[in-house]
C-alpha cells in the first residue's frame, strides 16, 4: 500500500500546476440521505443524452453527477488517464476519496449509502484493466451504469441485481463493499456540468 500511496503523491505533484491554472480547488460536497432513490429516467433522459454518455459507474454509484467520468482517488483532485485500474488501485482511491470499507454484515442497514467495487482484466489486452461499481438504491436493489450506457437494475443476462457477488458483469472480480460516510463526500465538480 506504501508503494501506491507513493505513486498517488507523485501524480499529485504532477498535476498541481493544472490544479492552479484552471482553479480545481472548487469544492462541493456530498452528504448522502441514505441510500440513493433509484430514479433511472433521472440519469437516463432527464439530463440530457450529451450529459448521460459523459457520466460513468463511479459517479453514478456515488449519486454526484456532477462528477462526469469519476475516478476512484480523484475526487478530490486532478484526474489522471494513466492509472492502471487494478483491484490494489481501486481500493486505495476508494478509500483516499473518503469511502469506507465494509464488510457483508453491514448491509443490514438499508439507511446507509453503499457501493460494490468491482476490477477486471480488459479482454484483448491482459496488461490493462477496469473497474465497475453498482450501488444499493433505497428500494434494497442494486443498479448500475456501464459506461456511457444507460442506468440498469439487472445484470448483463437481464436479471434483477439483489447480490452484486452474485451478478454477471462481463467476468468481473468483486473488490468489496464501501460505505459513503455520514459527513459526506468532497468532490470537484467536472467543468462540463
Amino acid at each position: 500500500m506504501l508503494l501506491l500511496s507513493k505513486h498517488f503523491n507523485i501524480l499529485e505533484a504532477a498535476f498541481a500546476p493544472l490544479q492552479e491554472r484552471f482553479n480545481l480547488y472548487a469544492c462541493d460536497t456530498y452528504v448522502p440521505e441514505g441510500a440513493p432513490v433509484y430514479q433511472p429516467n433521472l440519469w437516463n433522459s432527464a439530463l440530457g443524452e450529451k450529459r448521460r454518455e459523459n457520466i460513468n459507474c463511479y459517479s453514478y454509484a456515488l449519486n454526484i453527477a456532477e462528477c462526469g467520468w469519476g475516478l476512484p482517488g480523484y475526487l478530490q483532485s486532478a484526474k489522471s488517464p494513466n492509472l492502471i485500474w487494478n483491484a490494489d488501485n481501486i481500493k486505495v482511491g476508494l478509500e483516499r476519496d473518503g469511502l469506507l470499507s465494509i464488510d457483508k454484515e453491514d448491509l443490514t442497514d438499508l439507511d446507509i449509502h453503499v457501493v460494490a467495487a468491482f476490477s477486471r482484466k480488459m479482454m484483448r489486452n491482459k496488461e490493462l484493466y477496469d473497474f465497475h461499481f453498482f450501488r444499493r438504491d433505497d428500494n434494497g436493489f442494486w443498479s448500475h451504469k456501464n459506461g456511457n450506457a444507460e442506468v440498469l437494475c439487472r445484470d448483463f443476462l437481464g436479471r434483477r441485481i439483489t447480490d452484486p457477488e452474485n451478478a454477471f458483469v462481463n467476468k468481473v472480480d468483486f473488490l468489496g463493499y464501501w460505505k459513503v460516510p455520514e459527513e459526506g463526500l468532497d468532490y470537484y465538480p467536472d467543468p462540463e456540468f
